[in-house]
Order: structure tokens, then C-alpha cells, then sequence
């Protein structure tokens, strides 16, 4: 009896530990998005600055222009007085020579001012170009140090999903968990009828992992816990509607094999300007990767083991299919 009790405890801690470390996960993700936002936003300011301090330049280098129009229009000027001179009369030059004294100062001043522009935009160039080396080298510390320790995380999660029999994803990748250790919704209880236990208990067959599938939405259970948009608590429901929206754009081209990667949509959100929370590859990452809908096939029955509030909503949506990471039990014969 006691053996039995401080099993289920050890299982009960090493389920919080799993938690953990998905909270943890979490948490490494959040700081790598901010952090890469906040970056980003930095260098869009650079841009800004360095377009401004080019404008100023332009902006002085046209009254330069200007200036020299007017030196040549005051020294014509004072041509014409000057030609008028003979032997009984002397034309009085004295306004045409001020105008042309005048413009010739103006003519200097601006120059002055375009010499000091270009060396302030010179200075300014060089130190924006050496901040925006270290902002590059803190992204890239940002992301490599996340990446490091998201790996760390999920080596450390399988190998408490494996000491636990629970079935590991087959693919692995940085993505918010939306619902993590749900309570599960099943069609049926025939799974335990016919001696056929769950994850936490022995099978009279083996369960195989199928990756990521598409299975009709109508096949699987409705979740029954769930009846209103107050029990979306982690992710709310209108921004789970509108990711499934999108997911419903994807999933021509990523059936195509076009955009079945992740590189495809981080490059589509780059070249749109999204950022990740609101981008295409956050959607791919929940769908296709470690957070994907997770359910278990017994003969024609399902358990949802991740995924409850996607499913109900995408049941309420009339969604016709969703990509799951389908693990799939074949009976011994």
C-alpha cells in the first residue's frame, strides 16, 4: 500500500516538474520574442535616425544651390550697373555691390553649415553602424542562449515523459503550450473494456508514433468541460479563432510541400512584417510542433491528450480538419 502511495506521489512530482519546466520553457521563449521586438525596434529607429540626418543634408545642400543662384543673380546685377558707367556719367553701384556682399555671405554660411552636417552625419553613421554590430551580436546571443536552453528543457521534459510512459512528440520546437496536461475527453470507454489501459498503464499492444496528420474534425470527441469562451484561460478565444483561421489559410501550402517548413513562414512573416505573436510561424510552431494537437487511436476510438480547446472551438467553427500528432495503438495479434 505505501509502496503504491509514494509511487503515485513520485509520479505527481515529476508531473509538476514537467510543468515546470514547460512553464520555465515558457518563459525562455517570452524573453526571446520580447527581446528580439525590442530589437528590432531599435534598428527601425536607427533607420529613422540616419534617413533624418540624410534629409538634413539634402535640406542644406539645396539651400546652397539656392544661395548660388542668388550670387549669380546679384553679380549680373551689378554687370548691368557697372556697363552703364561712360565719360559723363557714373552710375551709383552701392546697392548692387551690398546685394552681391550679402549673398556671398549667405553663400558661405550655408556651406559652413552643409561641412558641419556631413561630418555629423559622418560621426553619426559610424556610431549607429557600431551600436547596430552589438545589437546584431545581442540577437544573436538572445536567440542562440534561448535556443541552448529550450534544447536543454526538452531533453530534460522527454526524458520525464519517457520515466513516466508518456509518449514523446516527434518533432521538437519552440511554441507557446496552449494545453498543457489536459484532463482528456474520450469517445468511449472501450479502450479500457477490452484491457487496453492509457498512457500511464500496460497495453496488450504497441503504441506508434504517425508525426503530424490530418483527421476529419467530426471524428474526434467534443471535448465536454468546455461550453463557453470564459474556460480559455491560458489563450483567449477569439485570438485561438483567429489562429485557426490562419492555419486554415496555411494548410494548402503546406500540403503542397511548399510551406511545410519553418523557414518558409518566418520568411513570409519577415517580408510582411509581422512580428511572432501576431506572424504565420507562430501558428505553424502550434499546429506542427512541440504544442501540436496530441491524440491517441485505439480501433476507431480517440483520446485527446493535448489540444481540447482547439478542437472544441474548431468543432464550433465547422472546421472540416486539423494537422494532430496522431501516436496510434497496434494490437498484437
Amino acid at each position: 500500500m505505501l509502496g503504491g502511495l509514494f509511487k503515485r506521489m513520485n509520479e505527481s512530482i515529476n508531473v509538476r516538474t514537467i510543468q515546470t519546466l514547460g512553464n520555465l520553457k515558457n518563459a525562455f521563449i517570452g524573453f526571446s520574442v520580447e527581446t528580439q521586438e525590442s530589437l528590432i525596434a531599435i534598428e527601425n529607429e536607427l533607420r529613422r535616425t540616419m534617413d533624418w540626418l540624410k534629409g538634413e543634408v539634402d535640406v542644406r545642400h539645396r539651400h546652397i544651390m539656392r544661395c548660388r543662384d542668388e550670387v549669380d543673380f546679384a553679380s549680373r546685377a551689378l554687370r548691368e550697373c557697372e556697363a552703364q558707367e561712360d565719360d559723363d556719367y557714373v552710375p551709383d553701384c552701392r546697392a548692387e555691390i551690398y546685394e552681391l556682399q550679402e549673398a556671398r555671405r549667405s553663400l558661405r554660411h550655408a556651406e559652413d553649415e552643409l561641412k558641419i552636417a556631413r561630418l555629423w552625419f559622418s560621426k553619426i553613421q559610424k556610431a549607429i553602424q557600431q551600436f547596430g554590430t552589438h545589437v546584431r551580436r545581442l540577437k544573436d546571443l538572445a536567440t542562440d542562449r534561448t535556443e541552448s536552453a529550450k534544447a536543454f528543457l526538452d531533453r530534460a521534459t522527454s526524458d520525464l515523459e519517457r520515466y513516466l510512459g508518456i509518449p514523446t512528440p516527434t518533432t521538437e520546437t519552440s511554441v507557446p503550450l496552449i494545453d498543457a496536461f489536459p484532463t482528456r475527453a474520450t469517445t468511449t470507454t472501450a479502450s479500457t473494456q477490452t484491457g487496453i489501459a492509457n498512457l500511464s498503464g500496460k497495453t496488450s499492444g504497441q503504441w506508434v508514433e504517425r508525426g503530424v496528420v490530418e483527421i476529419d474534425v467530426a471524428n474526434l470527441p467534443m471535448p465536454e468541460d468546455i461550453s463557453k469562451d470564459l474556460d480559455f484561460q491560458k489563450v483567449p478565444m477569439d485570438e485561438m479563432k483567429a489562429g485557426l483561421k490562419m492555419l486554415q489559410e496555411m494548410l494548402p501550402i503546406i500540403e503542397s510541400g511548399v510551406g511545410a517548413s519553418k523557414e518558409y513562414w518566418a520568411k513570409r512573416d519577415n517580408e510582411l512584417g509581422l512580428d511572432y505573436p501576431n506572424g504565420y510561424l507562430r501558428i505553424y510552431e502550434a499546429f506542427y510542433g512541440h504544442d501540436a494537437i496530441r491524440v491517441e487511436k485505439s480501433g476507431n476510438n480517440y483520446d485527446i491528450v493535448n489540444g481540447r480547446h482547439r478542437i472544441w472551438l474548431a468543432k464550433q467553427m465547422g472546421i472540416g480538419k486539423l494537422p494532430v500528432s496522431l501516436v496510434e495503438l497496434e494490437s498484437k495479434p
